[in-house]
């Protein structure tokens, strides 16, 4: 049927609106708005999965050539997802490396089915980033070690565990113990085979 529309049109499609929002966003730079970010990084996502699986690397470098001139960068949509650029690599909490396009959106709301990334679950789950009254104080705690100082904020973390609750890549002790949640982060470091929760320096 001379209607009918087949994958490689769909496929077409979103690359024509991925190429088209993407030129835009890189033309706007620093002042491009939160939407038109969230857009391309939808955009881009729909593109490359759409695209045979031969054919996304090629299609990620094309998408990040678009967009070459600009910082790697982090953002916040009011209520909505993290808003990346140009951030080359992505790991899981094991470790493993996730190819990505160029611009991302990545879930704050916690109720993706697609996560790490935004699938827009946020704009119908009630989420705001307001600040919660009964939040954990924001504090941050100073634990000095011989090789290395940790910096432990509970107001600021998650409180997922992915970072002590699983052993890293390629890890093969897998009764390496869990961390307690309510342990400093100090002592979780000699038991947590991934170490605790939090930043670290080199120790001087």
């Amino acid at each position: 049927m001379s209607g009918e529309v087949t994958p490689m049109h769909s496929r077409f499609r979103w690359l024509l609106l991925a190429v088209t929002a993407t030129t835009l966003r890189a033309r706007l730079g620093a002042a491009v708005p939160p939407g038109l970010l969230e857009a391309s990084a939808a955009l881009q996502d729909l593109a490359v999965n759409a695209a045979p699986a031969g054919d996304r690397p090629g299609l990620i470098a094309k998408l990040g050539q678009l967009q070459r001139e600009l910082p790697p960068a982090i953002v916040t949509a009011k209520d909505g997802p993290y808003l990346v650029t140009n951030v080359t690599v992505l790991r899981t909490p094991l470790g493993g490396e996730i190819p990505v396009p160029p611009q991302l959106a990545l879930c704050r709301c916690g109720a993706s089915a697609l996560k790490p990334f935004c699938d827009g679950s946020h704009a119908t789950s009630g989420f705001t980033d307001g600040k919660d009254p009964d939040r954990v104080p924001d504090q941050r705690d100073t634990y000095p070690g011989q090789q290395v100082t940790i910096f432990d904020n509970r107001g600021i973390c998650q409180h997922s565990g992915l970072c002590s609750d699983r052993p890293p890549l390629g890890a093969t002790n897998s009764s390496a113990p869990v961390r307690n949640r309510s342990s400093p982060p100090a002592a979780a470091a000699s038991t947590s085979s991934s170490g605790p929760c939090a930043t670290a320096r080199p120790a001087r």
